[in-house]
């Protein structure tokens, strides 16, 4: 099962400071509770170039979080990302068990909801 993390460096940074900081809590947390539970690797996907991304990366102290850059934007069309950030599970050939947008409202399907929707998930992951 992998996680990624779809978002635009470009985007002012003022606005993100908390899905940022949201963003750091939930990589610690799946880094020691979940990730090696249930096989998680954890990615971030943007698109820009790779100096753009390493820079966004050490500003915001998320280096640990490995980067795959997107710049063709295939993996998030793949996915049907149309906003950043994005947040999603994909299950092992590719299938999306977990997915949530920035301007969803409040629900299961929100990253705080994570460990409860494996959980439901069980061998489906």
């Amino acid at each position: 099962m992998a996680t990624a993390n779809f978002q635009a460096p470009s985007a002012p940074v003022k606005p993100l400071r908390r899905p940022i900081t949201r963003l750091k809590k939930q990589i610690t947390y799946f880094a020691t509770n979940i990730a090696s539970a249930y096989r998680i690797r954890l990615g971030a996907m943007q698109s820009g170039d790779d100096a753009t991304a390493e820079a966004f990366m050490r500003e915001h102290d998320l280096e640990a979080l490995p980067v795959i850059n997107n710049p063709e934007k295939h993996t998030a069309a793949t996915y049907g990302v149309k906003v950043t950030p994005t947040f999603l599970f994909s299950a092992p050939g590719g299938d999306c068990r977990l997915y949530h947008r920035a301007d969803q409202p409040v629900g299961r399907s929100r990253p705080s909801w994570v460990g409860e929707v494996l959980f439901d998930l069980g061998d489906g992951i």
